[in-house]
């Protein structure tokens, strides 16, 4: 469920085109926005706040306990030009919400994760468990030094800037799953 939640009249009227759009995937929250941002946060996956985006840091800084677990939150501006990934890109689904708001409202989605901003698929969206100094690594791999990859397992993996090279078995080398 991802919870709505606006302020203003201007973002009451957004929020309004957005519920109509996804009917029985959203909550609308009314009432004042500090105890309906908490509200959401404790009871929605996702949040879309019609808000800026200093007052819903404000209001949600004291709620954010890890990234693994917050839900992801996405700020459309007053005038409804900008659905903003604010927290929870990858893990909240944050980035791919912003996209999808901005398309139904017709506005522009601004997404900062930095892997994102270069086309690179980060460490946390391979599909595959990650430990480790993760951040460590994503900020080599953006930063174009050269990092092995050494992975045992014949996982396909998207397409990999080339600073980023297999180390490890190769296919002919690794066992074979097959009986014989």
């Amino acid at each position: 469920m991802i919870g709505l939640i606006s302020a203003t009249a201007a973002g009451a009227s957004a929020c309004a085109r957005l519920a109509a759009a996804w009917p029985g995937r959203v909550r609308v929250y009314e009432g004042p926005v500090g105890p309906s941002v908490q509200r959401a946060f404790g009871e929605c996956e996702q949040l879309v706040c019609f808000l800026a985006t200093g007052a819903t840091v404000r209001l949600l800084a004291p709620l954010l306990a890890d990234k693994a677990s917050d839900p992801g939150v996405v700020c459309v501006d007053e005038a409804g030009r900008f659905a903003v990934s604010l927290v929870g890109g990858h893990g909240g689904g944050a980035n791919a919400l912003a996209h999808e708001v901005a398309e139904a409202l017709g506005a522009q989605a601004v997404v900062t994760t930095a892997t994102d901003a270069v086309g690179v698929p980060g460490l946390d969206m391979l599909g595959l468990p990650v430990e480790g100094d993760v951040a460590g690594v994503s900020r080599a791999m953006l930063d174009s030094e050269l990092i092995d990859l050494i992975a045992d397992f014949g996982w396909p993996l998207p397409a990999l800037p080339a600073n980023v090279r297999r180390s490890g078995p190769s296919a002919a080398e690794r066992p074979s799953d097959a009986g014989g």
